[in-house]
């Protein structure tokens, strides 16, 4: 973990989680998890800690004793085609956060990144920009789409980006590509998509022409 996301994280108030090592083990080989080693390790590395979200806040870990959500030490798990999935907070049911037994982590139930980890350097990566806010980008031509590619070619941020999502920082703003790295960055239903992270009071000149509202 960088410097970056190790100052961002303790920024966050972390409760008292569970970290017997024997119980978590024992406890995920009875719901069929025989490679604990992933689901052990963000226990131990990021359970407790306390995330607000608007009016809500989540607590991170995949079991918690005294629970607001969950079942007092039982996981909230699924088997989603052979893949066990756990919820990863306790926390709402409509954030959907989940992680899987090889790791990877899911936001809305999708998968967001390999990683625990990498959600982390992400979020510290954004935590450093000021007045940045997430905007929706929509136009109806897949010209618009080309020329986003073209202006933001050479400026992935590699550390940042897996098979989920791609990764780019140009003029102060923060590209997000959420299809996954071979697929387009437009879903073709609705015109073209792509979520950026902006200075509204400091647009980019790439983005100037194109109709963008607040995203949430």
């Amino acid at each position: 973990m960088t410097e970056r996301a190790i100052k961002y994280l303790s920024g966050f108030e972390r409760i008292d989680y569970i970290k017997d090592v024997k119980f978590l083990e024992e406890s995920l080989l009875k719901i069929g998890i025989q490679n604990t080693e992933k689901l052990i390790e963000f226990q131990l590395n990021y359970g407790g800690y306390v995330k607000p979200l608007r009016k809500e806040k989540f607590v991170y870990g995949i079991i918690h004793e005294s629970p607001n959500y969950l079942e007092p030490l039982e996981f909230d798990w699924d088997n989603e085609n052979g893949l066990i999935q756990l919820s990863a907070a306790d926390s709402h049911i409509s954030f959907g956060l989940l992680i899987d037994e090889h790791g990877t982590f899911y936001y809305d139930c999708i998968p967001n990144s390999e990683s625990f980890e990498l959600k982390i350097e992400r979020d510290a990566f954004y935590a450093e920009l000021t007045n940045i806010k997430p905007i929706k980008i929509t136009t109806a031509t897949k010209a618009q789409e080309d020329f986003i590619r073209s202006e933001i070619e050479g400026y992935l941020i590699e550390e940042l980006t897996d098979e989920f999502c791609q990764f780019y920082y140009r003029e102060g703003a923060i590209i997000v590509n959420k299809y996954g790295v071979n697929r387009s960055l437009s879903n073709h239903t609705d015109g073209f998509f792509l979520q950026v992270y902006l200075d509204p009071n400091n647009v980019p000149e790439i983005f100037k022409n194109l109709k963008f509202d607040t995203y949430y």
